[in-house]
Formats: C-alpha cells, sequence, structure tokens
C-alpha cells in the first residue's frame, strides 16, 4: 500500500490505513476475493477535490474525518470501484449501476460485518428515504452519462441487492457476485495476473439464474427496468386478510415475491399466489409487513417521482 500525503497529515494518514484501510481490505477479500491488481500496488493521493477511484490509485480529498457510519465512506466507496468498475467494467452506459449499486451496497454489508445489524439496516434505510423512482435503473437506447448516473442506480440498485441477497441467502448471493466480476466463484485459487472484462446487466441476472436454478428474471425486470416500485395493498375481512402486490399497469404478470409478515408477533413468509397472499387474521390482530425491511416496495417513507424531480 502507497499513501502519497502532504507532510503535515503524515500522521493522520496512517491512522486512517492502520484504523480503516486494512480492515476494509479484509472485507472485500473476504467476501469478494483478491484485490485485483496486487502485483501492482493499492494506492492513495491526497487531493483538493473530495475524491475519485483510478485504477489501483484513489484520490483522497475527504479531510480525514471520522463518519457517523464509524469508517471512512469515501475510502471504502472507492475501494469498491476497483472491483466493481475496474475488474469488471459495465459494457455500457445503461449497466453503470453494475458499478455503483454493487459500489454502494458494499457500504451497509461492510457495516453488518463490522458492527452488526443495527448499522446494517440504518444504512439501508437512510437509502431507502433517498430513493426517486422517476426513472428506470436500467434505461433503454443511448444514454449521456448524466442520464445514466442518475441517483437511483445507487441506493436503489443496492436496495435491489438487499432483497435478492435475501430471496436467494448469503452463500449464493455471494457467490454470483464473484462470477460476475472474476468470471469464477472460486476465487481463492486465482493467482495474478486477475482478468478484468466487461459485464452487463442480463450477464448478472443470467449468472443468478444459473446458481439458483431458478428464473429471477422477473425480479429484475421490475426492479430494474421500471421506475415505479411494486406496492403491496392488505385488505381485512372478518377473520381473513388478503395481501395483493401490483406493479405497472403495462406489465400483468404476478410479482412472485415473498413477505415476511407479522401477526401479533410471530413472524412468517408468506409466497404470494397469483399475486395474492391469503391469512387468517382477527380484527383484533396486529399485522406488521415486513418488520425488517427485507423486500423494496413502495411505501409512504418512499417518494413518488414529481415532474420537477
Amino acid at each position: 500500500m502507497e499513501f502519497w500525503v502532504l507532510p503535515e497529515n503524515r500522521q493522520k494518514a496512517s491512522n486512517l490505513l492502520s484504523n480503516d484501510v486494512y480492515q476494509q481490505m479484509a472485507f472485500f477479500e473476504s467476501v469478494l476475493g483478491p484485490y485485483p491488481w496486487g502485483q501492482q500496488k493499492l494506492g492513495f493521493v491526497e487531493t483538493p477535490h473530495l475524491g475519485m477511484e483510478h485504477q489501483t490509485i484513489n484520490a483522497y480529498g475527504k479531510g480525514y474525518t471520522r463518519d457517523p457510519s464509524g469508517y471512512d465512506w469515501l475510502i471504502q466507496h472507492e475501494l469498491a470501484h476497483e472491483w466493481f468498475g475496474n475488474l469488471m467494467t459495465y459494457e455500457q452506459l445503461n449497466d453503470a449501476w453494475l458499478h455503483e449499486g454493487f459500489g454502494f451496497y458494499m457500504q451497509p454489508s461492510y457495516s453488518l460485518y463490522t458492527f452488526g445489524e443495527a448499522a446494517y439496516n440504518h444504512a439501508m434505510y437512510k437509502a431507502y428515504l433517498g430513493i426517486k423512482n422517476c426513472q428506470p435503473i436500467v434505461n433503454k437506447g443511448e444514454l449521456s452519462s448524466k442520464e445514466a448516473f442518475n441517483s437511483d442506480i445507487y441506493g436503489k440498485g443496492g436496495w435491489t441487492l438487499h432483497t435478492l441477497r435475501w430471496l436467494i441467502g448469503d452463500e449464493l448471493f455471494w457467490q454470483a457476485t464473484r462470477e460476475l466480476i472474476y468470471g469464477s466463484s472460486d476465487t481463492q485459487s486465482l493467482s495474478y495476473p486477475i482478468q478484468s472484462r466487461y459485464r452487463n446487466t442480463q450477464q448478472f441476472i443470467d449468472i443468478v439464474n444459473h446458481i439458483t436454478k431458478k428464473d429471477y428474471n422477473w425480479l429484475f425486470d421490475v426492479y430494474l427496468k421500471q421506475a415505479a416500485l411494486p406496492t403491496l395493498t392488505i385488505e381485512r375481512q372478518n377473520n381473513v386478510a388478503n395481501l395483493y402486490w401490483s406493479k405497472s399497469e403495462k406489465d400483468a404478470t404476478p410479482f412472485k415475491v415473498p413477505i415476511p409478515i407479522s401477526i401479533n408477533g410471530q413472524l412468517q413468509v408468506y409466497t404470494p399466489i397469483e399475486g395474492v397472499i391469503t391469512t387468517k387474521a382477527k380484527p383484533v390482530d396486529h399485522i406488521t409487513v415486513d418488520p425488517q425491511m427485507k423486500v423494496l416496495r413502495q411505501l409512504p417513507i418512499t417518494s413518488q417521482c414529481q415532474q420537477d424531480e
């Protein structure tokens, strides 16, 4: 590791390496695989602007300030781009979320790895509040960089990964991620130099489908390719509660995401049949839908896009 630093900040840079970078690298290599450019260097250089990743050397201008998250978010985000951006580069601008959605999601994942579930959930909740739902994460046609890098490719892209991870489990999620960036899930046997590659969104979906032996195109079609989030409506009558998934009016395919539901504190995961969940519930029973917020869906706390946004 190399850190090109102003002389007066030498000790601060040394502390940043000791308190943040070493632990962050251990995290990335444990869930993903070896640092892609280990035969060269992992470098940082102090700059007058905030920061930017570059292959093997990252600009850093955050001023060595600690974050409420408990780690240096800028270093962590730019480090993520050594994998999601440099080792795996999106095929075209339409697939920019493969850099930024994964780059964003590695921060809550690091919070979970370092501090536990409360820190992870806090990070995901903050991201939820920032979702705009003004345009799809993956747009069609030719895009400018300004059009491609809308804010939702970060937080909403990360939330797509959050729900996917819950659906398929940690082991398969990280296996699919390693396949995406390295072309192999057996990353411990890799040696330098490591081959970089171009990827697109459909290739990631195909990897998920292959690893899980299930078809998740329907999930990504909703989360990535339409702006509006799916909604879950609950209707209660007598001793029955019916919950209805609905999506874009243009798409009549039932939404098949299961949902955790707590009834009087008893939590159970319900799988919809043709987009509908039916369960017994007395009028006095207290129902909480998805109490741990595992599923990306429209809630009163989420934005519905306004024309001026």
